[in-house]
């Protein structure tokens, strides 16, 4: 059962579409961070870290599964993103990764890039 708090549910909804597969389609999908992530893994948010130095990443899995988001190549370019750390929901430091971050079935985690 998912949580409800007052004034009604705030688990986000999940939203995909699909524009068609025609010979001309051209791609309407772009990013600036290339999470290599699977697809039951769901981008809650994403906003300045409180320092304004990083960008504060809210991630769930939602459907139920193990999962893994690969961030090695995010590392791989050292004038952006020169690390990757697990915080809590406050935003402390717990600590940091390299490679693969692995979700159990439901979970929530926060990254840290700066």
């Amino acid at each position: 059962m998912l949580p409800v708090y007052r004034g009604g549910n705030r688990v986000p909804m999940m939203g995909r579409a699909n524009f068609g597969n025609a010979d001309n389609d051209i791609s309407l999908s772009a990013s600036i961070i290339d999470l290599h992530a699977q697809e039951n893994i769901l981008l809650v948010s994403a906003r300045p870290s409180a320092d304004g130095k990083g960008i504060l990443l809210h991630f769930r899995e939602t459907e139920g599964k193990k999962a893994k988001l690969d961030n090695s190549k995010l590392l791989q370019n050292p004038n952006t993103i020169t690390s990757v750390t697990e915080v809590n929901v406050l935003g402390k430091k717990i600590n940091e990764l390299e490679g693969r971050v692995l979700f159990a079935p439901n979970e929530t985690k926060f990254l840290l890039l700066e």
